[in-house]
C-alpha cells in the first residue's frame, strides 16, 4: 500500500519495481497519489497555496528551495504513472479519480465527488483529479 507517498519520490519507477518484486503473481497493490498537475499536486512543497509556481514564491530558505527542486524533478502525472504500470507488467484492476478526496468526508464532512466522465478526457483528468486511486495486480506468468 502506497498512500500519498509515490508522488514525493524522485524515481517512482524504482518504487513500483520494488513493489512488483515483493508481490507474488496474482497479488495486488493499492496506490493512492495526488497527480502533479492537480490543485494539490504540490500540497507539501507549495504549503497552503495550490497552483503557485516557484517563480511567485518569495521564500529564499535553502531547505524550502531544495524541497521545491526535488518536487519539480518528480512530476508524477497520471499519464506517466500509467506508462510505468504498463512497463512493469502490472494489470490495473481498478482505477478511480476524485475531485474531492474520500478522506475529506470523514475529516471535514465534505461531499466526495468521483470523476467519471471528465476523467475520460486526458487533459481534464490531469487538472481536475485531486487524488487517483489504483489497484494494481501482478500478472500471473
Amino acid at each position: 500500500m502506497l498512500r500519498d507517498v509515490i508522488e514525493h519520490l524522485p524515481r517512482p519507477i524504482k518504487a513500483l519495481e520494488n513493489v512488483w518484486q515483493m508481490l507474488r503473481p496474482g497479488e495486488c497493490a493499492y496506490i493512492e497519489f495526488l497527480p502533479y498537475y492537480s490543485a494539490f499536486g504540490g500540497h507539501q512543497q507549495y504549503r497552503r497555496h495550490p497552483y503557485i509556481v516557484v517563480a511567485l514564491v518569495k521564500n529564499d530558505e535553502p531547505e524550502y528551495l531544495e524541497e521545491i527542486c526535488v518536487f519539480e524533478q518528480c512530476k508524477l502525472t497520471l499519464k506517466y504513472f500509467e506508462k510505468i504500470v504498463k512497463t512493469l507488467e502490472f494489470s490495473i484492476v481498478c482505477k478511480e479519480f476524485f475531485l474531492s478526496r474520500p478522506i475529506w468526508k470523514r475529516r471535514y464532512g465534505v461531499l466526495v465527488i468521483r470523476l467519471k466522465y471528465a476523467a475520460q478526457i486526458l487533459c481534464l483528468r490531469e487538472l481536475l483529479v485531486t487524488v487517483a486511486i489504483y489497484l494494481l495486480k501482478k500478472r500471473e506468468d
